[in-house]
């Protein structure tokens, strides 16, 4: 085998990074103008090709699959967990950037090296891509205990690890290939949530969602959809809603983000309206959206179902 040469600069313009949807992954290319000579190549995938990853088969962290089997859910049905995979993908492209020289020399013969400006660039934009990772992993952790909670009352975290470590379950997977690749078993908003208060009187609602009040919400949303209650809904939602699946749904701006269930959904538009966006929360069955509230300026209630039912002279049904 011929021998090594001194290590060549590499360069950002190097490296082409695209999703290949067929496959559902992202991977990383070498597209220099240099002509390297590759002794080795992944599966499948053209030359120059050094790291792959599979967002469908990122494992999740060990904490969230604890949580889940406590609480008796299906952790791949949750509407976070597609998002959750998204953001580990990123933060493993990110460290497959990183590590780019040696994993090219791995695969050629020639040994190639960040020039130090944009290594340090390269990490940083790592470190950011797991910090995001981690608190997406809290805030889910914190929809699934929400989901299963009877009265919405905040709750101790778990101490959060890096999920891009092995103890917290995102695992490196090999695939046929004849040389090294990265696979593994994977924006909305990231939003801190907090509790709200909605009072049982019409008046407005003002720290925590008792579960009284969030079955009173259910009864009067399933009574706007069997009276088909017209819906205001913000502009491009109702198309929007008809490519997602049924769920709880938060609209502002531009933005329409999944909850786990109408308390979570609550107690975080609440949240967001306090900071000073007007917010509608939908909630949407696959055919028949209703908006269960908005929320104004100051985190104020400036729609309740209820009300609208009530005006309607349509008289809510609750379970005996």
């Amino acid at each position: 085998m011929a021998q090594r040469q001194r290590a060549l600069p590499l360069y950002r313009s190097d490296i082409r990074q695209r999703h290949d949807r067929l496959t559902n992954s992202i991977t990383l290319q070498y597209v220099g103008r240099r002509n390297l000579d590759w002794h080795d190549r992944v599966y499948g995938y053209d030359d120059g090709t050094f790291f792959v990853i599979n967002i469908d088969e990122i494992g999740y962290p060990e904490n969230l699959v604890d949580l889940a089997d406590e609480l008796g859910l299906d952790i791949d049905q949750l509407p976070d967990s597609r998002r959750l995979r998204e953001a580990a993908s990123v933060a493993l492209a990110a460290e497959g950037m990183v590590n780019a020289p040696e994993l090219i020399s791995g695969l050629a013969l020639q040994e190639m090296a960040w020039n130090p400006w944009d290594r340090r660039d390269l990490e940083r934009k790592h470190v950011v891509a797991v910090a995001r990772l981690v608190e997406t992993t809290r805030i889910m952790a914190s929809e699934m205990r929400r989901r299963c909670a009877p009265m919405c009352e905040p709750e101790p975290e778990p101490e959060t690890v890096s999920p891009l470590l092995p103890s917290a379950g995102i695992e490196y997977l090999s695939i046929p290939t004849a040389g090294s690749v990265y696979t593994s078993p994977p924006t909305a908003s990231e939003v801190p949530t907090t509790t709200v208060d909605l009072a049982a009187t019409g008046e407005d609602e003002g720290p925590e969602v008792s579960s009284s009040v969030v079955q009173r919400v259910r009864f009067a949303i399933q009574a706007a959809r069997e009276a088909e209650l017209p819906q205001r809904l913000p502009q491009g939602a109702r198309r929007r809603l008809k490519q997602m699946p049924p769920g709880s749904y938060l609209a502002y701006g531009e933005a329409l983000d999944s909850r786990v269930d109408v308390c979570g959904a609550m107690a975080d538009g609440r949240s967001l309206g306090r900071k000073g966006r007007e917010v509608v929360l939908i909630e949407w069955d696959g055919e028949w959206p209703v908006v269960a509230r908005r929320w104004g300026q100051g985190g104020r209630t400036i729609y309740k179902v209820e009300d609208a039912l009530r005006r309607q002279g349509v008289e809510i049904k609750e379970a005996s």
